[in-house]
């Protein structure tokens, strides 16, 4: 009878779960475009080309899941959605090889590049610090 009891409760506290999972769907061909972009870009093996679709699909997931924060908390979803890039980048970090790491650290450098030359013309143009932090926060997220 515990035994019973014990897997309802299970039954019931895992439910809400799996609906969550399942509510939240992804574009699996975005996820493929992606992966094969990390695949070109990184001259990623076969391996390599599985966890790159993985960590692509996860990457959707967590922004499909963030999506109605910017209607209600824009801020809360550009800081959201700065982690789910550098989340992105740590998992891919974590599967590259080093000569990998130097295409990949080059990408790094051209886009902190951009990101001063962007943040030069935002303080030229005259915006304040909170102005400009927010304008790199709303770039930060994007994937190139």
């Amino acid at each position: 009878m515990k035994q019973f009891f014990w897997s309802m409760v299970l039954l019931l506290a895992g439910a809400p779960l799996l609906a969550q999972e399942t509510a939240i769907s992804i574009d699996k061909d975005a996820a493929r475009k992606a992966a094969d972009e990390m695949i070109t870009r990184y001259s990623l093996d076969a391996e390599q080309a599985i966890q790159a679709y993985k960590i692509q699909e996860r990457r959707l997931r967590n922004e499909a899941e963030i999506t109605a924060l910017k209607e209600t908390d824009n801020l809360l979803y550009l800081q959201k959605r700065k982690a789910i890039r550098i989340g992105t980048e740590g998992s891919l970090k974590r599967m590259l090889t080093p000569a990998q790491m130097e295409v990949f650290n080059a990408g790094v450098s051209a886009r902190r590049i951009k990101d001063s030359d962007f943040l030069k013309d935002l303080k030229q143009k005259g915006l304040t610090q909170e102005q400009m932090k927010l304008a790199l926060l709303e770039r930060e997220g994007n994937f190139e």
